[in-house]
């Protein structure tokens, strides 16, 4: 193979696999699925977990609220996993004392899926819901939850809305949660399987001690557990009613949840292609939906195919651009309207656009950490459990991951600039989205954040 085709080699595997990603999440985005919103319960006894580690009082007691309300208007029984510091216990108990059972635990075995083992081990309920501390779960959305579980259903799934968008980190959250209903969720739930997305969802106990709780090795537990219930052929279904939740509480935040979020998506895909090498059912539609965080690596095929085009001499040409570029910005703009405009109708357009830009911008400066993520994936080396800042406080920035990625698409750039020029914008936006991304955390403006106010 001639030297000068790999410019174009890796320029079209970068189209392809942003295309394939973006005609995916259209596709999923257009179907129609089932959503449960009968008002029929069963009388039963409901548990509800909730795992938590070092929150802060504002969110606890935001918990507390949350399980008062919904032991008034059901027979629930409430488990709060605590895998606190010992002098954060304290905090918990006086917090929660009275509305849930506190499981302490001193030595936090597996992380937030071994606190919700440990949880179901002595759980007394038919049905098992989890919420994370900040969760806000209304009696209504638990009686849909009830009533898909009576109606035959083994789990079923709320769709979830930021409880808070006032700042441009909740905005941009608020994006990715209308992406998570609107494409992961109803698209998996047309499957009949719809994800598991971490909180605000219940399981039949019988159904989920059948497949063995949650795994332990594993950063995403909620990913892998939906693997793992469509292969088992379990059937699922989204709720009507949604939950609420706080958005991270800076772009620091932000940035560490979606690298989690990468990373245990890529280890629930590597589990996934297992099932597909066993022929398991689901396991080939849940590697296609978990696998999309890999058309970040686009972003790196288009700066080595610049890269390698500084060797060579030539790059892709203009008709190269042309045939590669018109159909992926057609998808582009379908996926742009069709996220923008249903996140618009939770936050307006205004913050839906301010959202989605930076929401797009934080991905981009991710795309280097996505190769990594997928070798430790596939390493099978996992992750430390690092619960999300929901209240103001300064985190610390990531200079190591924004610098290495800022020299690779600089270095990228010049070499685009001297002999790919018709890369130069691609290169040039994703290295802007860096350096801006980077600037914002250490500036610390877009750290801004839900206040609890007195009463509010």
């Amino acid at each position: 193979m001639q030297l000068g085709i790999v410019p174009k080699l890796l320029f079209y595997a970068a189209i392809a696999l942003s295309s394939l990603f973006l005609a995916l999440a259209v596709f999923l985005a257009t179907r129609k699925c089932e959503r449960v919103s009968e008002k029929r319960v069963s009388p039963r006894l409901v548990t509800v977990l909730v795992p938590v580690r070092n929150e802060p009082p504002e969110v606890l007691r935001r918990l507390a609220g949350t399980l008062r309300s919904l032991a008034e208007a059901l027979p629930v029984e409430a488990i709060v996993v605590d895998d606190s510091s010992e002098e954060k216990a304290g905090t918990v108990r006086a917090a929660l004392s009275g509305t849930a059972t506190i499981l302490h635990r001193a030595s936090p075995r597996g992380f937030k899926p071994g606190a919700l083992n440990d949880a179901l081990s002595i759980a007394k309920g038919d049905v098992i819901v989890v919420i994370d501390a900040d969760t806000e779960l209304r009696p209504r959305v638990l009686i849909d939850m009830l009533s898909a579980i009576g109606a035959g259903y083994d789990y079923v799934q709320a769709p979830a809305v930021p409880s808070d968008s006032s700042t441009p980190v909740s905005w941009a959250y608020a994006v990715y949660e209308v992406f998570r209903n609107e494409f992961l969720l109803r698209g998996t739930a047309w499957a009949g399987t719809p994800m598991v997305s971490g909180f605000g969802y219940a399981f039949s106990k019988e159904s989920l001690l059948r497949i063995g709780g949650w795994r332990e090795d594993v950063l995403a537990e909620d990913a892998e557990l939906s693997v793992r219930a469509a292969r088992r052929g379990l059937r699922g279904a989204l709720t009507s009613g949604k939950v609420r939740d706080l958005p991270p509480a800076s772009l620091s935040d932000l940035r560490k949840q979606q690298q989690r979020w990468i990373l245990g998506s890529f280890q629930a895909l590597r589990e996934a292609m297992r099932g597909v090498l066993r022929r398991e059912k689901g396991s080939l539609f849940y590697s296609l939906v978990l696998a999309f965080y890999a058309g970040l690596l686009s972003n790196l095929l288009i700066g080595l195919s610049a890269l390698s085009a500084l060797f060579v001499g030539v790059g892709p040409s203009m008709l190269d651009v042309a045939v590669g570029t018109i159909p992926l910005n057609l998808l582009l703009i379908a996926f742009a309207f069709l996220l923008v405009r249903r996140a618009a109708e939770e936050i307006g357009l205004f913050k839906a656009l301010v959202g989605a830009a930076l929401g797009a911008a934080l991905y981009n400066s991710l795309s280097l950490y996505a190769l990594y993520a997928l070798a430790r994936a596939i390493a099978g080396l996992g992750g430390e459990w690092i619960v999300t800042g929901r209240v103001r406080r300064r985190e610390k920035v990531d200079h190591l991951l924004y610098a290495l990625t800022a020299l690779f698409f600089a270095a990228a750039l010049i070499a685009a600039l001297k002999s790919a020029l018709l890369l130069a914008g691609w290169i040039g936006g994703i290295l802007a989205s860096v350096l801006g991304c980077w600037a914002l955390e250490v500036w610390g403006r877009a750290d801004k954040v839900w206040t609890r106010k007195s009463g509010g």
